[in-house]
């Protein structure tokens, strides 16, 4: 990965990855490890970051507040997904939401007759398989997609 330096998007889901250096890689702007074994992860060169999946790992509330202090709090829409890790529901969300982050832990409060397919999304119904494989559901409401 580290002579990858010109890297933009990095996805390695379902790997069993349980260590991932990024430290090189300072262009990211989406990392996607969900599914994995990661049990931290420090992101502090990572400042053009928009987009994290960090979902179904082993990561801990303590690692995932480690983790949300080494997120950059540069301007623009941030999300992270912390869906599914061990810390999720006792974790500090407020330290990545004061950095500008949106923190998605896979449970929106959208109502299932709120949502709507847009006819140009081809992947919506895959998506929504994969979800429902992992017990969730997909579903879009105009620009916006939502997990239930």
């Amino acid at each position: 990965m580290s002579n990858n330096i010109e890297l933009k998007e990095l996805y390695c889901p379902y790997n069993q990855l349980t260590s991932l250096d990024v430290s090189q890689n300072t262009k990211l702007k989406v990392l996607q490890f969900s599914d994995n074994k990661l049990t931290s992860m420090n992101l502090s060169p990572n400042i053009e970051l928009k987009k994290l999946y960090c979902d179904n790992n082993q990561l801990t509330a303590s690692a995932l507040d480690a983790l949300f202090e080494t997120l950059h709090s540069n301007q623009g829409d941030k999300s992270i997904n912390i869906s599914n890790n061990p810390g999720t529901a006792d974790c500090n969300r407020s330290i990545a939401e004061g950095k500008g982050w949106t923190v998605i832990d896979g449970v929106d409060d959208c109502d299932d007759d709120d949502w709507e397919e847009d006819e140009n999304d081809d992947d919506l119904e895959t998506f929504k398989k994969i979800c429902a494989k992992h017990g969730a559901i997909l579903g879009k409401k105009g620009e916006k997609t939502f997990i239930k």
